[in-house]
């Protein structure tokens, strides 16, 4: 099945850099009949066809938010006609042609998702060792080991929370995506040989702008050599249970090696979003692959929302992974009190039915449709705890947000956004009536947040290509060209060492330091010697 690309052909660089000419800036004719020719010479020729291919895409233990964006990849590639596998927690609300699910729902370890509100980031070490269990358990189900007999032209996986089952590439041995939730970090560089200069590339956990202070560089340094840590001390716990579990062979390279071996890396990211940077051609960007067209609302809320009048309603979500009642009640009062002041309707993603002393302004509901929310002319704000996805759709629609981060990364996206216009941050330390109210006036009244996140919304959206139509190409380039490892980079192959040319500029020195010392020496001699030739002259 011969599927057509959505980019124009790679035909001769002459077709689309033809001369024209100067005096009447038209192209000649014989150029252009050559062009045409050459032209429907491919088209019939199916060269640039590409073959419908089978995909394995492994996402056993994901959180739900990061499954929105597995499931988007899997989506678009089905419906461009690739025949897609795709192991996952969750099963999909409506069947997709040529996508096989693989539904492991015990692997679903948001039940058991520690305490964010008590441990913070600190949440991720007891996840890790959740989650390295949970790898183990996925890779001995029954559907799972049936996919070793199988063939597929391409595996595609997460970066993390399944490292387990990096033992099918080592098996099966065919082209290797890797698929990262966030933007790229440590050691996401190293991997790809992509330049990253920590004089003006931020962590995720370094909360500020270039040009960097000294002070806010060497955290920085910290914060990256500590992911690098962070990053071997998660791989070692990650291999422990499936190792001692006989489910991985004794060949096996360490995760690391594999994930070098990868031939592309798609990001969760926009790159409008970030500090711009260099790439190197086999990283690409897909954030806002997941965002859907609007769908109305159902009878109910849309009149709910009606309801509200021009005061409009306040969306408010603390995401998929937080248990909402887990929330302190000091800070839930807090909200109920403060909502219940407002003139505008509030909407609350809580997993609970109840709350003691809700104001009748305010609705509850344990899901509720966010993207259809956001892209309601009456949205007026979202209150976020500042996980990606939801920074997306927010901006993507054009509603400020209020941001009240939890852990990982929602501190650095949230004092990001507020330093950028498009949001204000509110840390739960200082959450109280009076300050959740001041927040709520400004990011409600302020003309200024509206602007800037409906500007920011527009740069997200202004792009060459589609998230979907990225996907497609890079995906299928890929496929064409047996792993089109001619987009490695030399750097990942290299130890830094010889990558910033240490041993030259040591070279230079030691050079420098021999002239320096001889010139030295020579002088020293030539004093001694006229010394020597005064002390004579005064003795005779």
């Amino acid at each position: 099945m011969n599927l057509r690309r959505v980019t124009r052909p790679q035909l001769p660089l002459d077709i689309y850099s033809t001369p024209f000419n100067r005096d009447s800036d038209k192209m000649r004719p014989q150029e252009k009949l050559r062009g045409i020719t050459l032209l429907l010479l491919a088209l019939l020729s199916g060269q640039y066809g590409v073959q419908a291919s089978r995909i394995l895409f492994l996402g056993p233990v994901v959180g739900r938010s990061h499954s929105q964006f597995y499931a988007a990849i899997v989506t678009t590639l089905a419906n461009r006609g690739h025949e897609m596998t795709f192991v996952s927690p969750y099963a999909s609300k409506q069947e997709t042609p040529r996508v096989r699910e693989i539904v492991l729902p015990d692997l679903n370890f948001a039940p058991l998702m520690p305490n964010v509100f008590k441990e913070g980031s600190f949440a991720y070490r007891n996840l890790t060792y959740l989650t390295a269990d949970l790898c183990a358990q996925g890779l001995q189900d029954p559907k799972v080991v049936k996919l070793f007999d199988e063939t597929f032209d391409m595996i595609m996986t997460p970066t993390g929370w399944s490292e387990c089952f990096l033992v099918f590439q080592h098996r099966l041995r065919v082209p290797f995506v890797l698929v990262n939730p966030v933007s790229v970090t440590p050691p996401l560089d190293d991997w790809f040989g992509n330049p990253s200069f920590p004089s003006y590339d931020v962590n995720l956990f370094t909360d500020a702008d270039p040009p960097l202070s000294f002070k806010t560089r060497a955290f920085n340094i910290f914060m990256n050599t500590l992911f690098q840590v962070a990053h071997h001390w998660t791989w070692k716990i990650a291999r422990h249970p499936s190792q001692s579990q006989g489910l991985l062979p004794d060949d096996l390279p360490s995760f690391d090696v594999i994930y070098r071996n990868a031939s592309l890396l798609i990001l969760d990211s926009y790159r409008a979003m970030e500090i711009p940077k260099a790439y190197v051609q086999n990283i690409v960007h897909a954030g806002g692959i997941h965002i859907n067209p609007t769908n109305p609302l159902s009878q109910d809320l849309e009149e709910w929302v009606q309801g509200a009048g021009d005061h409009g309603f306040i969306y408010f979500s603390l995401g998929s992974v937080v248990k909402t009642s887990h929330m302190p009640e000091k800070h839930l009062q807090t909200l109920v009190r403060a909502f219940g002041r407002l003139p505008q309707r509030v909407l609350m993603k809580w997993n609970e039915d109840h709350i003691e002393g809700l104001a009748p302004n305010v609705r509850l509901s344990k899901w509720l449709p966010q993207q259809d929310l956001l892209a309601h002319p009456k949205a007026r704000l979202f209150i976020s705890h500042g996980g990606l996805h939801s920074i997306m759709e927010s901006l993507y629609n054009g509603v400020p947000i209020l941001g009240l981060p939890i852990f990982s990364d929602q501190m650095h996206n949230m004092a990001k956004g507020a330093r950028q216009g498009w949001a204000i941050r509110l840390d739960w330390e200082e959450l109280t009536e009076e300050s959740l109210m001041s927040a709520l006036a400004m990011a409600l009244n302020e003309t200024r947040l509206l602007e800037s996140t409906r500007r920011m919304g527009a740069i997200i959206r202004d792009q060459p290509m589609t998230p979907a139509e990225t996907v497609i190409y890079w995906i299928e380039y890929v496929l064409r060209h047996g792993g089109a490892h001619h987009l490695r980079c030399p750097a990942a192959d290299m130890n830094w060492f010889i990558l910033y040319n240490c041993d030259i500029w040591l070279a230079v020195v030691a050079s420098i330091c021999l002239v320096v010392y001889v010139n030295f020496a020579v002088l020293r001699c030539c004093l001694r010697c006229c010394r020597h030739a005064v002390t004579k002259k005064k003795t005779e």
